[in-house]
């Protein structure tokens, strides 16, 4: 079963600006039609410091283990792995 993950998906100004509003929009509708994802859940969040790229999110898995994340099937594949494994795309780093 996959651990509990949390995808925090930039609503700053450069991001919003590059469709970051959409794009936590279009991952709700899709953690909310798909059972298999219930586990997971999504927010919007301020400057994620990478605005020239944006719109940026990150996934973070259980162990608070952060995945840099560019679109909506990056976001719903990293944060539906198994917690331990690694993520397609993006940086891996320790939050908090």
């Amino acid at each position: 079963m996959s651990q509990p993950a949390y995808l925090f998906l930039c609503q700053g100004p450069s991001c919003s600006e590059r469709g970051g509003a959409e794009l936590l929009v279009a991952v709700k509708a899709r953690l909310a039609r798909d059972p298999s994802l219930r586990h997971l859940a999504a927010a919007g969040c301020t400057c994620l410091g990478s605005c020239a790229t944006g719109p940026n999110g990150v996934a973070v898995d259980a162990e608070g283990v952060a995945t840099g994340l560019t679109s909506v099937e990056a976001a719903l594949d990293a944060a539906g792995r198994e917690s331990g494994s690694s993520a397609a795309s993006g940086t891996r780093s320790s939050a908090g």
